[in-house]
């Protein structure tokens, strides 16, 4: 069985994107990637996970006693096709915020996550070259989890 400590939020999150597989007909061909930015050879479409910042609790505290921790999840979605970036961008903002308290996965039972909320997102553009264009999206998602200390 994997423990909390097992189940970073940014695995946490692809794996949850990953069960609505099924449900969103937009997903079911997209390349899921953990912990690393776009490389050229990267197939397209492809959503990035990564772990971006935390915020750790840091009163006084007793030993084994439990807090909550703030994690900054970046999700990066990268498309070759401009119409693609806005659905994308629903199917995501819907599968996050109607799963805010994603207690466990397929891959993580427990993982520790008390809540999570979506916050900003940016959309933009940038050219390869004179004729390809890379467009992409990149939305937070905080993730407050409880840790023990």
């Amino acid at each position: 069985m994997t423990s909390v400590d097992d189940a970073p939020p940014n695995e946490v999150l692809l794996d949850l994107i990953q069960s609505y597989r099924g449900q969103y007909s937009n997903i079911s061909d997209l390349q899921l990637i953990s912990n690393t930015h776009r490389y050229r050879e990267d197939p397209l479409p492809s959503l990035h996970c990564l772990l971006d910042t935390a915020n750790p609790e840091q009163r006084s505290i007793g030993s084994g006693k439990k807090v909550l921790d703030r994690v900054r999840v970046k999700l990066v979605y990268y498309s070759a096709d401009n119409r693609d970036i806005w659905k994308m961008y629903q199917t995501i903002k819907q599968i996050i915020v109607g799963n805010n308290q994603v207690k466990s996965t397929s891959q993580y039972p427990s993982t520790g996550i008390e809540w999570s909320v979506l916050g900003d997102v940016d959309f933009d553009v940038f050219e390869i070259n004179r004729e390809v264009e890379l467009n992409y999206f990149d939305m937070v998602v905080e993730a407050v989890f409880q840790d023990n200390y």
